[in-house]
């Protein structure tokens, strides 16, 4: 399934399911159950091959390697995560064209500073909103028929409001979908993918504690995806359910075992 059959398999509203993989073994056993696509992460990659947290360690080559001997090996549409895009405007465009000859279906770029931070990590900082949309452009400049993934932390940072602003702002640069990191609450999960269904797709990740209260089972590290209405929409949504007053969520719900670490991580 190439870049297009992955968008039109989007495109049917139905959930899909990418479970996260880390190596070329990981994603065949993925293959085997069954699963339609997969999902590269950063993170899995500063852990098993470094040994460290996912602190923004890992490299443009390191990845591009990693995601080289997965595509050689199955033929699932694999989505990866490119963190920052590994530097500026110019920096992203060689990610993008990189990754792309290497077999990704779908890339992931994110409103981090550099060094990023794992998702789920406090101390996390971002860009401005121009400065990601310009980068945004850049991809989608660089890009053949790969999809575009915007990626927003603000959640943590600046609060839900904040995060749902942003995400229009990328949307509005023609991005293919929305990853809206570290929802925390079915609330807010239903404020950023609500049941009635449009053009954009969003890719939320849920805190351990969220996920607990919900009957969707979800991969700490993984996402649901699904349709969802327009921004405005969300946004009128999300305010009425939490009033301006009430303070901005920070951090996730569920304790890590320390500061720099995430779940699993041994660095």
């Amino acid at each position: 399934m190439n870049a297009q059959a992955l968008a039109r398999r989007l495109a049917e509203g139905r959930v899909l399911l990418a479970p996260g993989v880390y190596d070329a073994l990981s994603a065949l056993l993925a293959e085997q159950a069954g699963f339609e696509a997969l999902y590269l992460s950063g993170a899995s990659i500063a852990y098993t091959r470094l040994g460290r947290s996912d602190i923004g360690l890992t490299t443009y080559s390191e990845v591009e390697d990693v995601l080289a001997r997965i595509t050689e090996r199955v033929r699932l549409p694999l989505i990866v995560d490119a963190d920052t895009g590994f530097g500026n405007a110019l920096n992203v465009q060689r990610t993008v064209r990189g990754f792309e000859r290497a077999g990704a279906a779908m890339l992931q770029l994110e409103d981090q500073t550099f060094p990023k931070r794992c998702g789920h990590l406090d101390g996390k900082t971002l860009v401005p909103v121009a400065e990601m949309q310009g980068k945004l452009r850049a991809a989608l400049d660089a890009r053949r028929d790969t999809l575009i993934l915007a990626r927003t932390d603000a959640i943590a940072v600046e609060g839900l409001d904040a995060a749902l602003d942003r995400a229009e702002a990328y949307l509005d640069c023609g991005v293919d979908a929305l990853f809206i990191e570290a929802l925390r609450t079915p609330e807010q999960m239903d404020a950023a993918c609500p049941a009635s269904r449009s053009a954009c797709r969003c890719w939320p990740t849920w805190s351990k504690a969220a996920r607990r209260r919900c009957e969707v089972p979800m991969n700490w590290a993984g996402a649901a995806f699904a349709s969802s209405s327009s921004l405005a929409a969300r946004r009128a949504r999300w305010r009425t359910r939490w009033p301006a007053t009430t303070p901005a969520c920070a951090g996730t719900a569920a304790p890590h075992p320390g500061k720099d670490r995430c779940p699993t991580s041994t660095g």
